[in-house]
């Protein structure tokens, strides 16, 4: 159950209304760890859903794009660190001095 209470109408047996809350007994808690935007939300309060089903679907270009951008800077760094530490470097190094 998407919804963790929903409002009831409950009548008394002389016909009266009573305020209740039908809570439910397994609840979960959904949230996403990221900024951006949603673009579908296809549940509403009280619907039941299955496991594997869509619950949001977020536009995920800009984090993707940032995470893109890391992965490049950290594959170049990768490889300024590597040519500096090559063997052929050091070889040329030495020969320099003497």
């Amino acid at each position: 159950m998407l919804a963790a209470m929903a409002p009831v109408a409950v009548l008394a047996q002389d016909g009266a209304p009573i305020g209740a809350q039908v809570v439910a007994r397994t609840m979960a808690q959904i949230g996403a760890t990221m900024a951006g935007q949603l673009l579908e939300f296809p549940l509403a309060d009280g619907d039941t859903f299955a496991a594997g089903q869509l619950l949001a679907r977020f536009n995920c270009a800009q984090p993707g794009a940032a995470m893109a951008r890391a992965k490049a800077e950290a594959d170049k760094r990768a490889d300024i660190y590597a040519t500096q530490q090559s063997p052929r470097r050091t070889t040329l190094r030495w020969h320099k001095q003497n």
